[in-house]
């Protein structure tokens, strides 16, 4: 069953013979309607005709392929379009325009991986983790080889790092960045044919499939640098076409996959007269410490601080908007949040001119850790010490250090006791095998005699020494024990 769709083509008035003739190759597409505006611009309307797939051709000319991509819209009375596609000479430009990345980011993994920061991903391999992307380094290793590392951070708040080798896969959990990725490689597998037939009498022949729902029109409208909202049910493309408030035109901009209610900055034109450095700084600090059952138990806050540094036009003022990326479980503080997105934290200045102004956006995370006060050693313990804001807890982390310091100490001169009783009693045992085959009554005879006692009287004295050193070892380890128990 066929059925009939409204195109809408917006020209300039001096355009307006050539691109009313824009459709005349499609099956009954006769001009419904022509209106004119005043500032100049006149909007055409014709009726086409969908054949059982769904599909209509349009011919136009190639020099006025761009007025159509800027505002070709595309109307279904009977029922919804899903999906409005119109192939240019540059679909790599158009593709990446809103894209985090660059089609040089997909040649190479670590690439991948560093302009994704924030995103939650899944590394499978001979190194397993899953956590949320913090960068990715590369280190050289003895022989010469460069090594690539991954720096997660994961649910528990610990930040963890991984190899990334031959055999890794990495899986972004998030299908959003998935599809953003197929769509991209798409693109640029496509993007190594030719795009665009053109035909002897120098016509740009391209192809609109109109399949489903979508609910946007890019009708002229005074815009200023301010979001631009869209409703909708589907993920489809939008080009937009930017006028300012007297309808001169100053830009085209374009969206992609816009959830429902959602809003976004859309970029129509670079000022190439504002610069702006950023300078990140990351750190961890433990706010809490306490003891519970035998286990010390720390509160950390994970911070990092970035620094937006824009120096200002030097003919004027300027609006600055900044987009921060959001981090799931994270919170945001910046004293110029001025609204979100779904993805973003959207930070708003007024820089005036020539000025050098900072905004300074601040993502904090709680975390934490435990240690069993009987392993932590006694330099551990005297670290925990100095950090504690309790004094009662730091007097007692203090006590207990100096408890595990005397018990180590202790121990290890034990230690030392017992390799002297064993040298010892070696040497006990060579002058006695000696003393059996050296003749009787001889001076030397004598000699090992004298020396087998000088020994034995030793060995004597550190039997003593251990007794007394065990006995001493015993406090200690009881007053760790007590400590631990009575924290």
């Amino acid at each position: 069953m066929t059925r009939k769709i409204l195109l809408s083509t917006v020209a300039a008035i001096a355009m307006l013979q050539p691109l009313a003739a824009v459709a005349e190759n499609v099956t009954n597409s006769p001009v419904n309607s022509i209106t004119l505006s005043s500032g100049g611009l006149a909007e055409i309307r014709r009726t086409a005709t969908l054949d059982g797939n769904g599909e209509i051709r349009i011919e136009v000319p190639l020099d006025q392929v761009n007025d159509i991509l800027k505002s070709l819209v595309v109307f279904d009375p009977q029922g919804t379009v899903k999906d409005l596609s119109l192939a240019g000479p540059n679909p790599l430009d158009e593709t990446f325009k809103n894209l985090p990345f660059t089609p040089e980011d997909l040649t190479a993994l670590p690439k991948l991986l560093t302009s994704l920061k924030g995103s939650k991903v899944t590394i499978e391999g001979r190194n397993k983790g899953v956590g949320t992307i913090l960068g990715v380094e590369t280190e050289k290793r003895s022989e010469g080889a460069e090594a690539t590392f991954l720096n997660l951070l994961g649910e528990d708040g610990l930040i963890s790092r991984y190899e990334l080798d031959g055999a890794s896969t990495v899986k972004f959990d998030d299908p959003a960045v998935r599809a953003k990725i197929a769509s991209a490689v798409a693109v640029v597998g496509s993007n190594v044919k030719p795009r665009l037939a053109v035909s002897a009498d120098d016509h740009a022949i391209g192809r609109v499939s109109v399949t489903g729902e979508l609910e946007f029109s890019t009708m002229p409208t005074s815009f200023q640098s301010s979001p631009v909202a869209f409703s909708r049910t589907a993920h489809a493309w939008s080009i937009l076409t930017v006028y300012d408030s007297k309808g001169a035109y100053i830009g085209d901009s374009s969206l992609l996959g816009l959830p429902n209610g959602d809003t976004r900055m859309s970029s129509f034109a670079l000022d190439k007269k504002v610069n702006v450095e950023t300078k990140t700084n990351s750190g961890i600090k433990t706010v809490e410490i306490k003891v519970v059952d035998g286990v010390l138990v720390t509160k950390n806050v994970m911070r990092e601080e970035t620094t937006y540094v824009i120096h200002g036009a030097a003919d004027a003022e300027r609006t600055v908007l900044i987009e921060h990326p959001k981090r799931d479980g994270w919170e945001f503080q910046s004293p110029d949040l001025n609204g979100e997105s779904a993805s973003d934290y959207r930070l708003k200045v007024k820089v005036a001119k020539g000025e050098t102004h900072e905004v300074k956006a601040v993502l904090t995370r709680a975390g934490g850790e435990s240690y069993q006060l009987a392993d932590l050693n006694a330099a551990d313990l005297a670290q925990w010490s100095s950090t504690s804001l309790d004094p009662v807890i730091k007097d007692k982390l203090s006590e207990l250090s100096r408890a595990k310091k005397d018990e180590f100490e202790t121990r290890r001169q034990l230690e030392r006791a017992a390799e002297d009783h064993n040298a010892l009693q070696a040497s006990q045992e060579r002058t006695r095998e000696n003393l059996k085959v050296i003749p009787a009554g001889t001076d030397r005879q004598n000699e090992y005699v004298e020396k087998l006692s000088e020994i034995e009287e030793k060995i004597d004295q550190n039997e003593a020494t251990q007794t007394q050193m065990r006995e001493t070892l015993s406090k200690f380890t009881s007053r760790v024990d007590d400590i631990i128990r009575t924290f």
